[in-house]
């Protein structure tokens, strides 16, 4: 428990870091894996941070941020599962907020992979806004 919230912390920080300048705008969506399911959910990330408030860009050398990850989907009989494992770094590679997004067991016919999307960028969002307001209270 010490270990998590210790992380938890140093993530705040870096992003902190980055609140206080309000650069943190541009965000690149990098390699969320190797198959098919991960270069869709990299592709439909890149849609959700525009959604979430932040600028998707299309090259690298014009993000202010990287998020890369790891993306895996199961399918089962009845159901499926997606779940990620995200990181955001600066330009010059410092990790700046990291987080592993849990599967969430849906009846096969709902886009997993969709709403694992939606609740990244809804989680880089609020991570975010979390930290912009320890700012304020200080």
């Amino acid at each position: 428990m010490k270990r998590a919230t210790a992380l938890l912390a140093l993530q705040l920080v870096s992003i902190d870091l980055l609140a206080q300048t309000g650069s943190l705008k541009k965000i690149y969506v990098g390699t969320m894996g190797q198959s098919d399911e991960a270069e869709r959910f990299r592709l439909l990330l890149s849609d959700e941070i525009e959604k979430a408030g932040f600028v998707g860009v299309d090259r690298l050398e014009s993000a202010d941020a990287v998020l890369t990850g790891v993306v895996s989907v199961r399918v089962y009989a009845d159901y499926s599962q997606a779940l990620a494992t995200v990181q955001l770094k600066s330009a010059d590679g410092t990790r700046l907020w990291g987080k592993d997004f849990p599967p969430h067991h849906w009846p096969l016919g709902r886009d997993t992979v969709k709403l694992l999307a939606e609740d990244v960028a809804r989680g880089l969002r609020r991570d975010l806004r979390m930290t912009s307001k320890r700012q304020y209270k200080n």
